[in-house]
This record gives C-alpha cells, sequence and structure tokens, in this order.
C-alpha cells in the first residue's frame, strides 16, 4: 500500500516539474519573441526618420 502512495507521489511531482518547465519555456519563447518585435519596430521607426530627414 505504502509503495502505491510513492510511486503516485512520484509520477505527480514529474508532472508538475514536467508542468513547470513547459510553462517556463513558453515564457522564455514569448519573451524573445516582444524583444524581436520592438527591434523591429525601432528598425521601421529608424527608416521612417530617415525618411523623414
Amino acid at each position: 500500500m505504502g509503495q502505491i502512495i510513492t510511486i503516485s507521489i512520484q509520477i505527480f511531482n514529474f508532472l508538475v516539474w514536467g508542468g513547470l518547465i513547459v510553462v517556463g519555456f513558453k515564457f522564455i519563447k514569448k519573451t524573445f519573441e516582444a524583444l524581436d518585435a520592438i527591434v523591429e519596430i525601432k528598425y521601421i521607426l529608424e527608416e521612417i526618420k530617415e525618411k523623414l530627414d
């Protein structure tokens, strides 16, 4: 009986950590996408500024 509970806890811990890792990677990916978008906006603004000069 105790062994079943231990295995259940280990599976639960594995799923929790797996979920946290997946969420973490998604967050990092979104952060890099946002940074990429900011760099692109900056580039576009510089182009507009050059055209206005």
